[in-house]
């Protein structure tokens, strides 16, 4: 089940992160990604593929710039939801992507 709300969509500071990461990572249908591994996943395609294939719920995305090497790949997922969690959250994609 989806957490509660008050959480993101608003942006939040970095001490604020912090509270998230450490009260909602682990918490069913609700899955943070952060490259300083502050949350539950790294990257955006291991959180896609922890989340069950029915209500998949929502990925947090933290804010930083996550470079996408290969496309993701969101297959037999109905329900998702992917939320950049501030402003600078940023999805390079490489050269030839698709």
């Amino acid at each position: 089940m989806p957490l509660n709300k008050p959480y993101p969509p608003t942006a939040i500071s970095y001490s604020d992160w912090n509270d998230l990461a450490d009260n909602y990572a682990g918490k069913a249908a609700t899955v943070i990604v952060d490259a300083n591994e502050k949350g539950d996943h790294t990257t955006i395609q291991e959180a896609i593929d922890a989340l069950p294939s029915t209500n998949a719920g929502e990925i947090l995305v933290r804010e930083g710039e996550y470079a996408l090497s290969r496309a993701l790949v969101i297959e037999d997922r109905e329900d998702l939801i992917i939320r950049g969690v501030g402003k600078a959250t940023q999805l390079k994609v490489a050269n030839k992507v698709q």
